[in-house]
């Protein structure tokens, strides 16, 4: 029964792992592989019918797939980044507020509202510093990747 008590195992903390649990289950297991074949079939298409219209364009285009994969296979490194260090980051914030809304009666009684929503910036104030850099880093690999 102590299990929940520890700060790690807080229902607010619970409930937001399993929130992007089931995201991630349910982007691997639906779309990971429609994705995939869909990708493989308008590639291979895409081959053929440029060869057929206009092979010296076909070749130049197969030289830029090697840099079209390098700012894709970065790009999804860095959103995948992402994903995992907001999960970390904001791990806090929402042990904060699960026990803010849990406990409401007593926060209020005493007259803490203002303090905890200090401490609530307080603790989303770096993750979102950091999450608008990393937004730049992503926009940026992921513009080099659509204009290649």
């Amino acid at each position: 029964m102590g299990w929940f008590d520890s700060r790690e195992n807080a229902p607010g903390v619970l409930t937001s792992v399993l929130a992007s649990d089931v995201q991630t289950l349910n982007g691997a297991s639906t779309e990971g592989l429609a994705v995939m074949c869909e990708s493989f079939f308008a590639l291979v298409c895409g081959i053929v019918l440029g060869f057929v219209f206009s092979w010296r364009v076909s070749l130049v285009a197969l030289g830029c797939v090697p840099f079209m994969m390098a700012g894709g296979s970065i790009n999804a490194k860095f959103q995948a980044g992402m994903s995992e260090f907001d999960e970390n980051a904001y791990k806090d914030a929402n042990l904060l507020a699960g026990d803010a809304i849990l406990n409401y009666r007593t926060v209020a009684s005493f007259g803490h509202d203002d303090m905890i929503i200090k401490e609530y910036e307080r603790y989303i104030d770096f993750p979102t510093q950091a999450a608008l850099r990393k937004a730049h880093c992503i926009g940026f690999w992921f513009g080099f990747s659509q204009f290649v």
